[in-house]
């Protein structure tokens, strides 16, 4: 789900500068898209999309790195499980075992 949420931010985020570039006067045609493109990503004044752009790189590395260490935290759950349900079937009170009855012999049995 952050996934899909830093994807609309980007999309969004380069919306707004495109909206903030056509306010401006500027170039027409493909040089322009270029210009686009090398100012939404390296826009140097400090501005609103400043803040955008760090904003989008610090999440997109905060998913990336909870990617590499989400399996590890997952083991180390789980290793913590394991050993809380080993101490607790250690410690469980299990009931008494059942008395068994000698075995009835001939030989056991009084004789009158």
């Amino acid at each position: 789900m952050l996934i899909i949420g830093l994807i609309a931010a980007a999309i969004l985020y380069g919306v707004l500068y495109w909206i903030y570039v056509a306010a401006q006067p500027q170039l027409t045609g493909f040089a322009s898209i270029l210009q686009l493109v090398n100012g939404m990503v390296y826009l140097p004044e400090p501005s609103v999309f400043f803040l955008l752009r760090w904003l989008l790189i610090i999440t997109a590395l905060y998913i990336m790195v909870d990617f590499l260490l989400h399996p590890a935290k997952r083991k180390l759950h789980e290793r913590r499980q394991r050993r809380r349900n080993e101490e607790h079937d250690s410690t469980a009170f299990r009931g008494v075992k059942p008395i068994t009855p000698p075995p009835a012999s001939d030989d056991t049995l009084p004789h009158f």
